[in-house]
């Protein structure tokens, strides 16, 4: 053989090596990474703030009023 020929079945050795250390590296990692369920006992936070009223001026105004000169419309607002 010439030492092209066995210089590229190095490299393909070497490279079928760092193939299969990788595939054998992602097992591993999905094996590790497996998690447990949550623990379903509930955690001690403070509940959250209660919604604040909005402000009483301009109630019901949400659009600026300048821009229905301009053509827009405002369309109403749902709370759904």
């Amino acid at each position: 053989m010439s030492a092209g020929a066995n210089r590229a079945r190095v490299w393909a050795i070497v490279g079928g090596a760092v193939l299969l250390i990788g595939i054998v590296a992602l097992i591993i990692s999905a094996i590790a990474g497996r998690t447990h369920p949550a623990d379903p006992t509930p955690s001690t936070t403070t509940p959250p703030a209660p919604p604040t009223a909005p402000a009483t001026d301009n109630a019901g105004e949400f659009v600026d009023a300048t821009v229905t000169k301009k053509g827009w419309v405002p369309e109403p607002i749902t709370t759904d």
